[in-house]
């Protein structure tokens, strides 16, 4: 199936979201005067769609080309604006040759991927526009607008290490025109090894100044950056080798911070009180610091979050993958013996002589306290995480739901004023990019006005079948919202594009400009394997961006403010992990009712208990033969008033919950279990409710837990701490 152009969207469909958006961030005066000046604008904004509708025609994304524009135009540092940094999983490297070893095979992984792009894909097309600009790609500053610009010809990594700048081979070609392959792995090794033996850099080479210039304001570096090419010399050449380089990596001379979160800075900012070694013109930046932790950074004006995630993973696995036994063996711990190869295993170190040339000092406040980040975990189950991404989209909603919550907590009644931006991935159209979903609807409000209140006077939350079906509303709008954005009617590029083609003194562009900086950026991934990412402030001034990185058993929350947002970061964090753990157990629940094929006939129940004031089963507390409290759920429902003549009430069914694994101790589980155990008895009761046979009712509440993961019945899986049956 062939990729799709963007498509040319509706303007009465931007403007009905643009609309619902606004009334819930609005104040009622506000949102009043809002629909009247759309309405006395609709003349204009129709001329301004017509023209835009003539200028995409016949463009293939033009979305993409309209975020790139506005990135590449970004004249703020690099480092505090768009580049994203992200931790490596520690290496299996021996220690005597960490840093070494470790920098060599992160090389060569970049190499097999660049060689081969589909490792990254997986299964199915996709787009491969922000993977053609990830390698062998820089950001070259302009005037008024930098430049994306790829050199697909070239073989060589730069590395910066103790102040000096190397070109390394990490590619060949086996014939002219041939294909591109990794160089083997010995002679990448060898020529590290090289780099690493030689002394600090001459004092004339200034290789650090050249990194520290691509730290500047980009319009302060682009005016440096062409006094070097008007003098030409070996500055220009070096300057070139390092432009057109498949990738650059940093050997930092010092180990990293034991936090993560500063981890994270220190591979965008760099790391100790030495030098500026990250060049961040490049796209990717890698890092190894000297105790083999390594990192990547990302340009994001190049590549969004989530494929920065994806290729970030890749080099990890491919890195983690590579037999080193035979250097090992062959070579000392400073890859002695691959030294005297007369072959490039000597790589010279590159030269900048920049006097004569205009340099501008770095701003001396440090970007570390502009741009904090802070980081957790929240643990559980395997299965429970499992269960989770097992149902499409809730993953997503768990945080996004959690998120909102705290910030209603955190910031009070000014959280309804932010907008709160959910990235969608646009991989299936050309040159695929991350178009906006704006996740805050009036049934995610409704939800957390409810969960708000049902937290009782002992602190713990009372979880209805009224709150199981406000959840169950917001989870279908918030997957909605994300399905129209793949399917192409995102609104915010055309937001944008409406909002650039106003006038300044037009009364509705300050209602639209919102939308153009929204305050609040969730992202992440509901399962990654050797990654920890943060997504870098880009769209505006004040911002929040959030994200999560999922695991096997637990969740990886990184939280990055900048603005009003960095002052109330830690009792944002204290809310989070409360309210993470809080809605989780109600989306467990949630999944659980999916997995027994018991949501409508909760739903119907709730509604039946509010008609009647009833609650349907009781629940009995005895000691199991094991000695553990187990859950004896007894069901005598209360039927509707218009049951059939054939239903009748005078019943009992009666379930028992297992005679007790290690996870019963846990009392949160045994209140999911309890729940599961009341799902699958009013699932039995709706049998008998409707004239059914009491086998038939039996039977029904058997097949309810054989599909539930709670239950070792029949098909089911009981967990435990290592995630097994």
């Amino acid at each position: 199936m062939a990729l799709l152009d963007y498509p040319i969207p509706e303007l009465d469909v931007t403007l009905q979201e643009a609309s619902r958006v606004l009334q819930l961030t609005l104040s009622p005066e506000l949102y009043a005067q809002f629909k009247n000046t759309l309405s006395q604008q609709r003349e204009v904004l129709q001329e301004a769609q017509n023209c835009l509708a003539a200028a995409f025609s016949g463009r293939e994304n033009w979305v993409t080309e309209q975020f790139k524009s506005q990135l590449l135009s970004c004249t703020d540092p690099l480092p505090t604006s768009t580049a994203i940094p992200a931790v490596l999983s520690p290496s299996r490297a021996k220690k005597e040759c960490a840093q070494l070893e470790r920098a060599a095979a992160l090389l060569w992984a970049v190499a097999k991927m660049y060689s081969e792009p589909s490792l990254v894909e997986g299964e199915g097309q996709t787009e491969r526009t922000q993977q053609s600009e990830v390698f062998a790609a820089s950001r070259i500053p302009g005037k008024t607008q930098d430049e994306i610009k790829v050199y697909p010809d070239c073989i060589h990594a730069i590395v910066i290490c103790a102040g000096e700048v190397f070109s390394i081979n990490i590619l060949q070609r086996l014939s002219p025109g041939g294909p591109m392959s990794p160089l083997p792995f010995p002679d990448i090794y060898s020529q590290v090894a090289h780099v690493m033996s030689q002394h600090r850099a001459a004092k004339n080479n200034e290789p650090s100044a050249i990194c520290g210039l691509s730290a500047l304001q980009r319009q302060a570096w682009s005016a440096v950056r062409e006094e070097i090419l008007r003098a030409g010399g070996a500055a220009a050449a070096s300057l070139g080798l390092m432009e057109s380089a498949v990738v650059a990596l940093s050997l930092e001379d010092c180990n990293p911070p034991a936090d993560l979160a500063d981890t994270l800075n220190a591979v965008r900012l760099g790391g100790g009180d030495g030098p500026c070694l990250r060049y961040y013109d490049k796209v990717v930046n890698l890092v190894v610091f000297k105790d083999s932790t390594a990192g990547m950074a990302f340009e994001h004006s190049a590549v969004d979050g989530m494929v920065a995630g994806l290729v970030a993973e890749t080099v990890w696995y491919l890195s983690e993958s590579l037999n080193v036994n035979l250097v090992q063996t062959n070579t000392g711990s400073n890859g002695s013996a691959y030294l005297n190869k007369a072959d490039s295993s000597s790589p010279s170190p590159l030269a900048f002589p920049l006097q004569g040339i205009t340099k501008t000092d770095p701003p001396k406040s440090s970007p570390k306290a502009i741009n904090p980040i802070i980081t957790f975990e929240v643990p559980s189950y395997p299965d429970v995480f499992a269960t989770l991404r097992g149902h499409r989209g809730l993953y997503d909603a768990w945080i996004n739901f959690s998120l909102q919550l705290s910030l209603r907590q955190t910031l009070g009644e000014s959280a309804a004023s932010h907008i709160l931006v959910t990235p969608t991935h646009m991989r299936h159209y050309k040159h695929g990019r991350c178009d906006q979903t704006y996740s805050i609807t009036m049934q995610s409000c409704q939800l957390i006005s409810a969960l708000e209140s049902c937290i009782g006077p002992d602190n713990k939350p009372r979880y209805t079948n009224e709150l199981l079906r406000l959840f169950h509303v917001a989870f279908l709008e918030h997957k909605n919202l994300i399905k129209a954005t793949k399917s192409g009617h995102g609104v915010g590029p055309h937001l944008a594009a409406l909002r650039w083609s106003m006038s300044a003194d037009n009364p509705l562009k300050k209602f639209l400009d919102p939308f153009g900086c929204p305050s609040i950026y969730l992202t992440g991934k509901d399962l990654i394997e050797g990654v920890e990412l943060a997504v870098g402030n880009v769209y505006a001034k004040d911002q929040l961006a959030v994200t999560y990185m999922g695991r096997r058993d637990r969740v990886r929350m990184v939280l990055n403010g900048r603005g009003t947002f960095a002052t109330v970061l830690e009792k944002l964090q204290d809310s989070l992990k409360v309210n993470l753990k809080l809605v989780m157990l109600l989306a467990v629940r949630y999944a659980v009712a999916g997995q027994m094929g018991a949501m409508e006939c909760l739903l119907q129940e709730g509604q039946v208990g509010r008609r009647n004031g009833s609650t349907q089963g009781e629940i009995d507390k005895s000691i199991s033969p094991a000695g553990q409290k187990q859950g004896k759920t007894m069901s005598k429902p209360t039927l509707p008033s218009d049951s059939a003549s054939n239903m009748s009430p005078d019943f009992t069914l009666v379930i028992h919950g297992g005679a007790g694994e290690e996870m019963m101790l846990n009392t949160k589980v045994v209140d999911v279990i309890e729940f599961a155990l009341q799902t699958a008895l009013s699932l039995g009761a709706q049998v008998l409710q409707q004239g059914g046979s009491s086998l038939d009712a039996v039977q029904r509440s058997v097949q309810a837990l054989e599909d539930c993961f709670l239950f070792n019945a029949g098909k089911g899986s009981v967990f435990n701490k290592d995630g097994k049956n």
